[in-house]
Formats: C-alpha cells, structure tokens, sequence
C-alpha cells in the first residue's frame, strides 16, 4: 500500500478526509503539519476516520531535538515521543518515524544514543508500536556505516530509508551511490519515504519531477518489500504522481 503525508494536506479542505478523496489509506501523521494534541476528541475522530474509510496510520514524530544539551528540553523532546508511542496507539498506529539532530557526533555520542534507544525501544514494546530511525541528507545520520552500528546493535531498531535524502547524501558525496546503500542497508528498512529532488536541495517533490533514476527507486522497494511505503511531498499533486507512477511497475 502506498501512503501519504499529512504534509501534502490542502488547506481549507476538511482534515483527513481530503486525503481519503485523493485515494490514500496509509497515512502518516506528520505532527508538525496537523498538531494532533492527543486529547479524547483528536483520539475519537481518528478512529472514527480509521473505521469509516479503512485506514492505516503511522506518525512521523514532531521531534527534532533528542539529547538536547539542555536537559529541559531533553526530557521534554522524549516525553513528546513516548507521547506519540502511548497514544499513537490509541488509534492504530504500528510504526513511527524519528530523526536524530544532525548537532550530535557518532564517536562522541554514541553511548548516550545507545541509552536511549534502550529506553525508547522498550517503551515502544509495551504498546506494541515499532521505532524508524530515518536517514539524513547531511551530518552523521547520512553515514550508512554510522547507521548501521545502531541497527546491528538493537535488532527491534527499525529502519526509514528516505529516498530523497539518499539522493542528496549521494550527490554531496556523502554516499559512495545510492545502490551501495541499499546493500548496505536494505535489510533493516522497514519504511520508506518516497521524493523527488534536484539533489542538491531536499525539495520532496514528486517521483519523476527531480533527478533521482526511478528504476532505481522501483528496484530498492522490490528489494526491500517495506512494510510502509509513503509518498513525501509538499504538494498532494506531486503525492499522487509518485503514487501513480509506482503502480505502474505494480508497487500498490
């Protein structure tokens, strides 16, 4: 099944449904566009929408600041996490996407980020919702062999494979190519986000409208066989191109 973004949602047209009538059934909640606040009302109307039109839902965590130095603000960007796990739940969800700040270094921080994942991990098990540690385009978690350190070392870590976001790791020579990646890689993804760019900008167009090689694409998903496959784009025109595109190298 191939998803959307709340990120491509139309303004003025009524919450999901707008990307129901677009013909989406996977749809990640991307927090920082629609500001789920959690509350009885939010949880209700999702599962309303979630039994009315046969949805299936996964997060993209609001979190940008893990191991913040601060450790106010630290405590806060985990609860905001395990807010998302605990209640996420609620209405469905299975699987969340996060990032770590590119401000963290690999050797220095490693031991910290292993705690945490420790403590992340578990609390994802007690509500049965599973972790995605998505790729960067720059910094330390655009490095596959700093990645791969993580997934090796928590085997219920799992992994987003932005798509746009190799490319552009690829293009700044951060990754030797895109196909090394996947070799390296492929096994842990679990998600995957699906955009176009010009590779030097992170513009989360839709497939074909960049310069990122579809056959390229079209092959990583039929390596990979993602459980969730989510077109990330600004705009929900460029959302259904890449839709539209896929199906017809029979990735539904």
């Amino acid at each position: 099944m191939i998803g959307v973004s709340t990120k491509s949602m139309k303004i003025g047209r009524f919450w999901l449904e707008s990307l129901v009538d677009d013909g989406f059934k996977l749809i990640e909640l991307n927090n920082r566009t629609i500001q789920i606040k959690f509350g009885e009302s939010d949880i209700e109307k999702l599962n309303k929408s979630k039994e009315k039109y046969g949805l299936t839902y996964t997060i993209h965590s609001e979190v940008t600041d893990l191991l913040h130095p601060d450790n106010l603000v630290n405590d806060h960007q985990i609860g905001i996490l395990k807010s998302e796990i605990k209640y996420g739940a609620r209405f469905g969800v299975k699987n969340i996407v996060f990032h770590l700040p590119d401000y963290l270094e690999f050797e220095k921080d490693k031991n910290r980020i292993d705690k945490l994942f420790s403590e992340l991990l578990e609390f994802g098990e007690k509500y049965d919702v599973h972790l995605s540690f998505e790729n960067d385009s720059k910094g330390p978690w655009a490095n596959p062999d700093n990645l791969l350190y993580f997934f090796e070392k928590f085997d219920k870590l799992k992994h987003n494979l932005d798509i746009g976001h190799l490319h552009k790791a690829v293009y700044h020579k951060l990754v030797i190519s895109e196909e090394d990646y996947v070799e390296k890689l492929g096994k842990y993804v679990n998600y995957m986000h699906i955009d176009d760019n010009n590779g030097k900008d992170d513009e989360h167009l839709g497939l074909g409208s960049g310069t990122i090689n579809i056959d390229f694409v079209v092959s990583a998903i039929k390596k990979i066989n993602p459980e969730y496959i989510v077109a990330e784009s600004f705009d929900i025109n460029e959302a259904i191109k890449t839709r539209e595109i896929l199906k017809k190298y029979r990735i539904n």
